[in-house]
């Protein structure tokens, strides 16, 4: 035999349910909210390539694969030698910058030499996160 639970009994989780699915939103949504006309967000994660480590948390870094912690990403016009932003990785190696709507490059080294390079390519629209993951291979193995 199944016990039949009154309707108004149920109310009231279906609404905590409903607040707390709306109370979910996204936080860059707000942060974009704020930051006004013609500028949007610009993140990712770095991620370095050398040999395999242990996981460990956190990433123990270079030379072992995975996100790269405070690891400098400097954000530079489409000419690639004007700067527009510099910031540092976290601890999980994400890196997060609010810039003006327009076409960026990071650059990477790609190589032992730090001439070798990779011209990361990003495009900000404005009121829009765009994601670039970026990857650092020294060739250190």
């Amino acid at each position: 035999m199944n016990p039949r639970v009154p309707f108004s009994f149920i109310v009231p989780f279906l609404l905590l349910g409903l607040l707390a699915l709306l109370s979910c939103e996204d936080a860059s949504s707000d942060e974009l909210a704020g930051l006004g006309d013609k500028v949007g967000v610009l993140e990712g994660t770095v991620y370095f390539v050398g040999v395999p480590c242990p996981l460990t948390y956190p990433p123990p870094g270079p030379p072992c694969d995975g996100p790269l912690p405070d690891f400098e990403v400097i954000v530079f016009h489409r000419d690639g030698s004007t700067e527009a932003a510099r910031t540092r990785t976290d601890e999980r190696g994400d890196y997060r910058v609010v810039l003006p709507e327009g076409e960026y490059v990071i650059l990477t080294q790609n190589g032992i030499n730090e001439l070798f390079i990779v011209i990361n390519e990003a495009t900000v629209a404005s009121g829009a996160v765009t994601t670039l993951h970026l990857t650092i291979d020294t060739g250190i193995r």
